[in-house]
């Protein structure tokens, strides 16, 4: 009975922990994650990255509560000194002085360019885009150099969506010449157009650079110093204790 009992008690504290999880740690941030980023973060609050972002701060003692919204409105908030931080950020000249990024990156991506498996042909490399190509593109996004170069020589025209899904579907139907994703091992073309409903019909054409993905935080924020410091040396520590490495390997078992 002793036995059985003290297993029930410490159960019972195990709970009660839990329940009381920001109070635990001597310091709670409240992050803003997107809610469309496929594997790396979704709607119901689930993800790689949200999971790899709350095991760096646990690793350094620090709690952190993710509040769940489009990336678009994160960004904003973050821009406006309204919110701490957003995930995942990359580098854009309108970020410049407004904006830290964490040491190191969450994930990284490669910006490739799709095409209606009809037009193929037509769309094979950057040399041979016409000007006042409509790309589609999701609001808010960060794209690669390369992008932003060909869009500042009128090349690409940019067409924003609410998220890479629908510029698939726009592409599909004819309403757009091509579109811009960002993806990566967990988040795969032929993943965004099965579910898209566009296999077949869509295809990629050329990649146009990659970037990394950060924890992006506001500097005129009296937390940021604080906040970073705690995020890079959590980073640090679950990459060199395996943590990291699981966290990845469990979503890459969920493809």
């Amino acid at each position: 009975m002793y036995g059985k009992g003290l297993f029930g008690n410490r159960i019972a504290v195990i709970f009660f922990l839990l329940a009381l999880a920001p109070s635990v740690f001597p310091q709670t941030y409240t992050i803003l994650a997107e809610d469309e980023a496929g594997l790396w973060g979704q709607a119901d609050g689930t993800g790689c990255g949200n999971d790899i972002v709350k095991a760096a701060f646990a690793a350094s003692g620090v709690g952190v509560r993710l509040e769940i919204t489009p990336y678009n409105r994160a960004k904003i908030l973050v821009l406006k000194g309204k919110a701490l931080a957003c995930f995942g950020m990359s580098w854009s000249e309108e970020l410049a002085g407004k904006v830290r990024f964490a040491s190191l990156p969450i994930y990284s991506t490669t910006s490739l360019i799709f095409v209606r498996s009809t037009d193929a042909a037509r769309y094979r490399s950057v040399e041979r885009l016409p000007a006042g190509t409509r790309v589609g593109t999701v609001l808010g996004y960060e794209y690669p150099e390369d992008f932003v170069r060909l869009v500042k020589a009128g090349i690409l025209v940019p067409e924003d969506s609410p998220s890479e899904e629908q510029n698939l579907k726009k592409l599909a139907l004819g309403r757009i010449d091509l579109a811009i994703l960002n993806l990566n091992s967990l988040k795969r073309a032929e993943n965004m157009m099965r579910e898209a409903g566009v296999t077949g019909r869509v295809q990629e054409a050329f990649a146009l650079g990659g970037q990394g993905t950060f924890v992006g935080f506001a500097i005129g924020n009296p937390e940021t110093p604080a906040a970073i410091t705690a995020f890079d040396e959590g980073m640090a520590k679950i990459t060199s204790n395996g943590t990291l490495a699981r966290i990845m390997a469990t979503w890459m078992a969920r493809q």
